[in-house]
Formats: structure tokens, sequence, C-alpha cells
């Protein structure tokens, strides 16, 4: 159960904010059906309020969602646990600033689209690949490191300008990636070193 009143960090106002506008709706609407002012939402969206009840947080969420109390308070307690444990990762996106509201949802919107070209892609290989193993082997990996690595090594891996690559034949591709795979074994660590190992070696890395 969440505390009977809660500190409005960044995090939570911008969780706050980005429920709102999911909806699309004016904060005229929203305050009015929560019964509070559109200058108390305001406020809790632009920092200017400190706190918020456990009861405002959740009819908020409840009239966002459109969901029941209960469901709202699991949702709130569920948001906050994971904006806790990936609170480093989301300092580290600190120096990204985009002022205008609509680019972003555009960007958003634009990224989604191609998460799911991705998972498409990855259907392909599943359903084409003659070693079912070896593709399971590489998407376990590939979950592996989502989860593992912390954010902005993966948005520095993902920022490199792969599209260069595109021209080169199969065998030019294969050969960079097996150095890049001797780059990573080179500066690996070692079970002793590395204090987030599961005592046993992952082998799910293909060569």
């Amino acid at each position: 159960m969440l505390k009977p009143k809660l500190i409005l960090t960044d995090n939570i106002r911008a969780f706050i904010l980005e429920e709102r506008r999911k909806t699309g709706l004016p904060a005229e609407i929203v305050s009015e059906n929560i019964g509070r002012t559109k200058s108390w939402l305001s406020q809790v969206e632009n920092g200017r309020l400190k706190n918020i009840s456990r009861i405002d947080f959740i009819n908020l969420i409840s009239y966002l969602l459109k969901i029941s109390n209960e469901e709202a308070e699991t949702y709130i307690e569920n948001k906050l646990n994971f904006l806790e444990e990936n609170k480093s990762d989301i300092q580290q996106l600190t120096f990204f600033n985009i002022d205008d509201d609509n680019e972003a949802e555009k960007i958003k919107k634009e990224f989604n689209e191609n998460v799911n070209v991705i998972v498409q892609k990855f259907n392909l290989l599943f359903d084409n690949v003659e070693d079912k193993k070896q593709a399971l082997n590489i998407i376990k990996r590939i979950k592996s490191n989502i989860k593992s690595c912390d954010l902005g090594f993966i948005v520095s891996i993902y920022s490199l300008p792969w599209l260069k690559t595109t021209g080169r034949e199969y065998d030019e591709k294969n050969k960079m990636i097996k150095d890049m795979i001797n780059i990573i074994d080179e500066n690996a660590l070692t079970c002793e070193e590395c204090k987030n190992c599961n005592s046993k070696k992952d082998k799910t890395i293909t060569k």
C-alpha cells in the first residue's frame, strides 16, 4: 500500500504528466473529474507542490487510465518500483531536453513502430533459420543484454552509425561481428570480478 502522502519527485511528476498527455485531456477536464482545481493539477505537474496525497494520486491515475482505485494503486506501486530500480538509467537521460512535446511524441511513435519491425524480423528468424537452438540462444543473449546493460551503454551502442555498413557483403559483416566479439572477450570480467555473475557461465554466445 502507498504511503498516506508521497513526495513529488521529478520522476513522479513526469509520470503523472505523461499519463495525462497520453489521454489528450486538458488539465481542466481531468482536475474537474477528480474533484480538484486546474491550478492544483498544474502545480502537481510543474513542481510547485512538493507532496501529493495517496487518495489524490490514486484518483488521478484511476481516472486517466479508466481503471478501479485498487488497480490504480497497484499500477502506481509497480511504476514507482520500476523508477526506483532504474534510477541510475533515468539519471543518465537528464541530458536529453526536448522542448517540443509534439516532436517528442512523434519520435516515440516512430520508435515504437521500429520496435514492431524488429519483432517481425525476430519472428522471421525463428520461422526460417534451420538451427532453432542457435536462434533461441541469440534471442536469450539479446534479452540478457537489454536487461543487464545500463541504459547509457545501450544508447551508445545503438547510436553507432550502423547504416554505413548497409552496402557491405555478408562475409565482411560477419568478420566485423567476430572482431567486435573479440573486443568484448578481451574486456570481459571474470566471474570473480563480476558482482552480477550468476556463478554459472552464460554459454548463449555463439561464434
